[in-house]
Parts: C-alpha cells; sequence; structure tokens
C-alpha cells in the first residue's frame, strides 16, 4: 500500500491491493448508474403522460353551508362533466335539480321553481334525465315518470356520475327514490305524443305513535309535491 503526502495508505493504493473493496467500488458506480438511467425514463414517462381530467357524469358541487338551513340552490348545485368532443345538449340533456324553497321547514322545488314548465319532448328521440337532490334532509325524495297515468319505463345508466356496469342498464318503471346527495342519470325515449308527468314528492316527516309520549303520530313536517306535465310532439 502506497503512502500518501502525509504518509497515511492512499485510497488508489487501497484499492489496488484489495481486491474486494475494488469491485465493491466499481459495483456501487454501476448501480448509480442504473439509478440516474432509471430517473431519466421516469422522468420521460411523466413529460408524456396526458393529464386526467375529471371522470365525465353527472356531480353535486357544494359550496359549503354553516348550518344545516344554511343549504340552498346558491350554494349547491349541478356539474355536468362531458366526454371530450361531446357538446351538452339543453334538448336531449334534462337536468333535474330538487331543492327546497329555502331555509326552515320549505316545500320543495324543481329547477328552483314551484310551477316549473319544461320544453316539449319529441316521439321516438331518446333523452338523458340528469336527476339530483339537494334538499338538505330526509327522508328521501320519490321521482316518478308517467305516461297517460301508467309508470313510463327508463333504463338507468349512471349513478352518483359514475357509468353503471350493462348488468345494471335493464329498462324497468320510471320510479325512483333518491336520498340527499345522491344523482341518478336515465335514459328515457317516449314512444308517441301525448303528455309525460313528472311527479316529485317528499313524504311527510313523522314520529309513530310507539314512540311518542302522547301515543299519537306527530308530524314534523307535512309532505311535499310538485306535478310538471311535459308535452310530446310527432
Amino acid at each position: 500500500m502506497l503512502p500518501d503526502a502525509v504518509g497515511r495508505p492512499s485510497l488508489g493504493s487501497a484499492l489496488l491491493d484489495d481486491p474486494g473493496a475494488k469491485f465493491s467500488a466499481e459495483n456501487e458506480q454501476q448501480v448509480q448508474k442504473e439509478k440516474k438511467r432509471a430517473k431519466k425514463k421516469e422522468t420521460q414517462a411523466c413529460g408524456n403522460r396526458r393529464p386526467r381530467g375529471p371522470r365525465a357524469g353527472t356531480k353535486l358541487v357544494s359550496g359549503g353551508r354553516k348550518t344545516l338551513d344554511d343549504a340552498d340552490i346558491v350554494r349547491d348545485g349541478p356539474l355536468i362533466v362531458l366526454p371530450p368532443g361531446q357538446k351538452f345538449d339543453p334538448e336531449i340533456d334534462r337536468v333535474l335539480v330538487i331543492s327546497r324553497a329555502g331555509p326552515g321547514e320549505t316545500p320543495i322545488w324543481l329547477n328552483g321553481s314551484r310551477s316549473l314548465r319544461m320544453a316539449a319532448m319529441r316521439a321516438g328521440q331518446t333523452y338523458r334525465l340528469r336527476i339530483i337532490n339537494i334538499v338538505p334532509e330526509n327522508p328521501p325524495i320519490n321521482f316518478s315518470l308517467k305516461v297517460r297515468g301508467d309508470p313510463a319505463m327508463w333504463r338507468p345508466i349512471a349513478k352518483d356520475g359514475a357509468d353503471l356496469p350493462p348488468g345494471q342498464r335493464e329498462l324497468c318503471p320510471a320510479r325512483l327514490t333518491i336520498g340527499v346527495g345522491e344523482t341518478y342519470d336515465f335514459q328515457f325515449r317516449p314512444d308517441g305524443a301525448g303528455e309525460v308527468a313528472i311527479d316529485v314528492v317528499r313524504p311527510a316527516n313523522r314520529f309513530p305513535a310507539e314512540i311518542t309520549p302522547s301515543h299519537k303520530v306527530v308530524e314534523l313536517r307535512p309532505e311535499s309535491s310538485i306535478a310538471v306535465k311535459i308535452a310530446v310532439r310527432e
């Protein structure tokens, strides 16, 4: 082993005298090269990766609230995210937001109105109904479609902004119970000219007689409902 300028063994001489140390140093250098090479590949891959946007679907946006009575349609509302290249068509995409008239024990609204007027539909055209419940209390809301007094048929296609699998997309009677903050998407196609009736009902909130001191039913909030008629043209 060769001494350095101050008489200590130098690193170079140590490597010459110890083949194991030399192999260890070369191996460490190779490891570092491999790490740099892998990091470079990862950086290139990240640079070529396209940023992922929000998933397409019907979503609920909440502006936040301090109390339960602070919830209203000004703060909460729908967010419709469409797939790339697709445009929103209000004629085909019918957004239906169930809310209430304001703080306190108030009646329910549909799209901000107690007397909603909706554009006519065309027979044979497939529509997408995007139903959202932002009423900030229970019980859940009952929603239904009727044609000539009988339940219509529709096809569920999405729930809470996520597409349903094929096995859950069967035609079924157009009846729905929707809870707070839920969203549902359905396909609906009127078969002929006439009228489609939308019924939205918030059931009364009652304490049953079995749990009240008076042994009588106590009504906390009365039932509230909205009926909307949509003309269907050929």
